[in-house]
């Protein structure tokens, strides 16, 4: 778990694959604990592209969790979740179905108004969007947003991330008017939360910056595009539209 966090893949691979080998030689290897190794696994795999791996293993984590807890657990749809995320890069529509299987037991356990019944929302409103099926994609982004506010009601960037994927959907669509409005309100958001320096503002910018050259406002363009680098680069002040951040790090 340390070496996934860590992005040292090689090492995670290699510690959870012997822990595999550990559970079985002590013949452990139908219980809670090695499922969320498996799970991990699953993961691991799936961040170094073996997705083939990566769904058999989560597909045994799901098997063990739904034999010692049932359908309607937290680990069970977790697992959901997983495999959704997996299948998502190769088959869309069992993405879907394991998404939909996660939500439906969240809202078992919490309710239509919890945390994970947002991030729940998110991950469907991705797949939709990929599928080019906007009006479910934006629903489900709606649905997220909706519970980030009532959760966070002074703003949060998870809300600021679901009015992000908003307007990623309605620039698809070709709307971008309604595009530019979500993009700034997630960045009015974000810079509530972090400040005037962060990835996730850098990243606003720039889809700003794509909308004018779109819309053909050049000039605009060049000052978001400048204000993104500024935001992802912790000494440089774009007052000049001419000047560029060092390649060196000081």
């Amino acid at each position: 778990f340390f070496y996934l966090n860590r992005a040292r893949n090689d090492m995670a691979l290699e510690n959870l694959e012997e822990a595999q080998d550990l559970f079985r030689a002590a013949r452990k290897e139908n219980t809670l604990e090695a499922a969320r190794s498996l799970s991990m696994l699953s993961f691991a795999y799936f961040t170094t592209g073996k997705l083939g791996q990566a769904e058999e293993h989560g597909a045994m984590a799901l098997r063990i969790r739904r034999q010692s807890l049932g359908e309607n657990s937290e680990e069970v749809a977790a697992s959901y979740n997983d495999l959704g995320l997996i299948y998502g890069q190769t088959n869309p529509d069992k993405a879907l179905e394991y998404y939909d299987m996660a939500l439906s037991v969240y809202e078992k356990l919490h309710g239509k108004e919890h945390r994970k019944i947002a991030i729940a929302n998110n991950n469907l409103g991705l797949v939709y969007r990929n599928q080019k099926l906007y009006g479910e994609a934006v629903a489900s982004f709606e649905t997220a947003e909706a519970i980030w506010k009532k959760i966070y009601p002074e703003g949060h960037p998870n809300q600021a991330f679901a009015l992000v994927n908003l307007g990623l959907t309605y620039g698809q669509m070709g709307n971008n008017t309604a595009a530019k409005g979500y993009f700034e309100r997630a960045l009015e958001m974000y810079r509530k939360s972090y400040g005037e320096r962060h990835s996730d503002i850098s990243a606003v910018l720039n889809q700003l910056g794509i909308l004018a050259v779109e819309e053909k406002q050049y000039d605009g363009a060049i000052q978001y595009y400048q204000e993104a680098l500024g935001a992802n680069t912790p000494s440089f002040a774009p007052k000049d539209l001419t000047e560029n951040p060092p390649i060196a790090r000081h």
